[in-house]
């Protein structure tokens, strides 16, 4: 995203330095409408696809988290010839 705002402010330089009216200003603008256009058309459904999928592989690891937990809770604990086992 900072190459956006870098763009966004060398855009304002440029309308300040040529003046708004001149084809390198309205050319800068035209640049950075594309950007914006392309960022949050293509760029920002990957990022939020992307961040799905880390949330979607948090809930599960712990789900699978807690079911270890509660497997660890109901073992039984065992005598083998002296020695003691724990099973779960």
């Amino acid at each position: 995203m900072s190459r956006l705002g870098v763009l966004a402010v060398a855009t304002a330089g440029l309308g300040r330095a040529f003046g708004l009216h001149d084809a390198r200003f309205l050319a800068s603008e035209v640049a950075l409408l594309v950007s914006m256009f392309v960022i949050s058309r293509y760029v920002l459904p990957l990022v939020e696809r992307r961040d799905r999928g880390a949330t979607g592989e948090e809930h599960v690891g712990g789900l699978l988290e807690s079911s270890r937990r509660a497997a660890g809770a109901s073992s039984t604990t065992q005598r083998w010839g002296g020695e003691t086992s724990i099973t779960s």
